[in-house]
């Protein structure tokens, strides 16, 4: 989820008034006032993907020390997230005694992230230490030194990208970011544009008497007459308490698709290589051409 501009490195939090304005970037998902959605929400997004957290985190952790060399020596990881939202896998990965850094144009997500880190450290000596963020768009932000043995982006958040210029510059920031050897772990869906169909998904999750679910519809391009690359997502979230509905949270954004030719294609033009692709789960990957995946890259 990417929102603004890039501000100085720091070695903590470094977040600005909630209340400073996003800006708008034509390569972005647009930011128009329906999208803010459940991302003005901290907590709503939080509980509402925790599920899997732990395992996800554990699979970046087993993919690094595979693919990068002399991690499986290293005790603590240093590990970059663009577009870490609330900051779930960092504090999961600060748990496990890695360095987790977070890159997020919102500052209420990191000022949600930075006080969850505050609260666990009392339970977890140095966790809060060890979790960190930067204020900045995943197109341009400032390189963290020491530089990092790996990046993660899951679960689609790159697809918020909507063209190749934007793309390039996000690769071109991470790589700056990465040690020698370092890898990048990207989570994508790739399509077969020939028979995709609009589809829905439903999530839900609960925290306490907090309970969240989510009606969530992907629009093929077709179906809302936009760019044939771009699919629309039209997202129905309801905030319960102790079972009683309080709050309705409406949003619609976009996000660029991708056929395996188009991916692999991009990845050449930026100058990176698969070395690896896995489930989710982190399994040797079917070798099926579509479906969701994560790719293993490096810059070649």
């Amino acid at each position: 989820m990417i929102k603004a501009r890039p501000t100085a490195a720091f070695s903590a939090f470094s977040v600005p008034s909630p209340r400073m304005p996003t800006p708008a970037h034509p390569d972005a998902s647009p930011p128009a006032r329906k999208q803010a959605g459940i991302y003005a929400d901290p907590l709503v997004y939080d509980v509402l993907h925790a599920e899997d957290t732990a395992r996800d985190a554990r699979v970046v952790e087993k993919l690094v020390r595979r693919y990068v060399p002399g991690a499986s020596a290293s005790p603590g990881l240093r590990l970059l997230e663009p577009a870490s939202g609330s900051g779930r896998y960092l504090l999961a990965l600060a748990k496990r005694g890695h360095t987790a850094i977070g890159i997020d144009r919102d500052a209420g997500m990191l000022a949600f992230a930075a006080a969850r880190a505050k609260a666990l450290a009392a339970r977890s000596p140095g966790l809060a230490s060890r979790v960190k963020g930067i204020r900045a768009d995943m197109r341009s932000f400032p390189a963290p030194r020491p530089a990092c043995h790996a990046a993660f982006n899951p679960i689609n958040s790159i697809r918020h990208l909507l063209s190749d210029a934007a793309m390039l510059a996000h690769f071109a920031a991470i790589g700056r970011s990465l040690r020698p050897g370092g890898i990048y772990i990207v989570g994508i869906e790739l399509i077969d544009r020939d028979t995709q169909q609009t589809t829905e998904d439903v999530w839900s999750g609960k925290r306490g008497k907090l309970s969240v679910h989510q009606l969530i519809s992907y629009l093929t391009p077709d179906l809302h007459g936009g760019h044939s690359r771009r699919e629309q997502v039209v997202s129905s979230i309801t905030v319960s308490h102790a079972g009683t509905p309080v709050r309705q949270i409406d949003s619609t954004y976009w996000l660029r698709t991708y056929t395996p030719a188009e991916w692999f294609t991009l990845l050449q033009k930026a100058g990176w290589a698969t070395i690896a692709q896995h489930a989710s789960s982190g399994a040797a990957w079917s070798g099926k051409p579509y479906g969701y995946r994560l790719c293993v890259l490096r810059p070649a």
